[in-house]
């Protein structure tokens, strides 16, 4: 599929998205591509977005996940770390703001 088949596609699901009640704490590390852009360019995204973060450099994620470092930095444990760590900051976020 090219851009032009995928757009309307990317469109439809993130206007979804912006009148859920879902939000998002966002760790990129690269391999997402035009995530953000998608997100950030249709109306909605200061009510879905909680946090953006680009924590690109190894020695960026470890001062995130501090000693829950995966061996790897371009593995499936890191990605769960990561993960890990934006649920529970979003958790905090969402329980401070009595979302």
């Amino acid at each position: 599929m090219n851009m032009k088949t995928l757009r309307p596609l990317i469109d439809a699901a993130v206007g979804k998205l912006h009148t859920s009640s879902n939000l998002l704490y966002i760790l990129e590390t690269g391999v997402t591509g035009h995530l953000l852009h998608d997100i950030w360019r249709m109306p909605g995204s200061s009510n879905t977005i909680l946090y953006y973060g680009f924590p690109y450099r190894q020695r960026v994620q470890q001062n995130l996940l501090g000693d829950c470092v995966a061996k790897s930095f371009v593995s499936r444990m890191q990605a769960i770390y990561l993960a890990t760590h934006a649920y529970e900051q979003a958790f905090k976020i969402v329980s401070q703001d009595g979302i």
